[in-house]
């Protein structure tokens, strides 16, 4: 399922009553990079993965991101 908070595309796969797993790509990739192991992983764990800033379908950033902002959107 894609939802996008604050211009950031989120993209979650699998049940939320499960550990999570957070998937973070690196530059230049986007979400897509994760594809097989959410595919392996989504029935026992909830994946999430999302778009940096600026790559795949998030959009470039307007102001400074801070960690703990990013922590802030992931939170579910």
């Amino acid at each position: 399922m894609k939802i996008t908070i604050n211009d950031l595309s989120v993209f979650t796969s699998g049940n939320t009553t499960n550990k999570s797993i957070i998937f973070v790509h690196g530059f230049p990739f986007d979400h897509r990079m994760w594809d097989a192991q959410i595919e392996m992983l989504s029935e026992d764990y909830y994946c999430i993965t999302y778009d940096i800033r600026g790559l795949g379908e998030s959009l470039p950033a307007t102001d400074s991101l801070l960690w703990n902002r990013l922590l802030m959107i992931l939170k579910p």
